[in-house]
């Protein structure tokens, strides 16, 4: 019998507590409290969100996730049209930002965002790079590039509130 599963990147403590725990009063004390954590981050402080992401079945997932969640999140297909939304409406709590996008890259947006962010006095929203690449070189050039925040795709749920919590902490200081 199925007993769980494991999405990519599996990480070791993941692997190994789906390996162990088979017995289904456990499984089922997990469930529990995973939807007792889910209905007590939904009394949480709702965020607005641009998610930025070119490709339909991650924003999809993405804007599924921070839905549920209960956030507000509008999407921006191109890095274009995220600096476009963003010189209109600065009302948001924080940018998702995919790396790999046509035409204009995560990078790029996210350094022509800093420059109007400069070039006008705004405050810095914080930015989390949503990439699957992984790599320590990756991630550098995703802060260099002015991104608060790196965030590997697939990612889970936890994950994404984990990461979310982080830069809403970094946009009240």
């Amino acid at each position: 019998p199925t007993t769980g599963y494991l999405m990519k990147p599996v990480r070791r403590s993941t692997l190994v507590r789906q390996l162990t725990e088979r017995d289904s009063e456990h499984m089922a004390a997990q469930a529990t409290q995973l939807r007792q954590f889910s209905q007590t981050q939904r009394k949480g402080r709702k965020l607005r969100l641009l998610l930025v992401e070119d490709t339909p079945v991650n924003a999809l997932l993405a804007k599924t996730m921070l839905t549920k969640a209960g956030h507000e999140t509008r999407l921006a297909t191109t890095g274009r049209a995220a600096l476009d939304i963003l010189a209109i409406d600065r009302d948001f709590d924080a940018v998702l930002m995919d790396v790999e996008m046509p035409e204009l890259s995560g990078h790029d947006t996210t350094r022509r965002l800093r420059s109007l962010e400069s070039e006008h006095g705004w405050a810095a929203l914080p930015v989390l790079a949503l990439t699957a690449n992984v790599s320590k070189e990756d991630i550098e050039d995703c802060l260099a590039s002015g991104m608060n925040g790196h965030l590997a795709k697939p990612f889970e749920r936890a994950d994404l509130d984990e990461a979310l919590a982080h830069l809403t902490k970094l946009r009240a200081a």
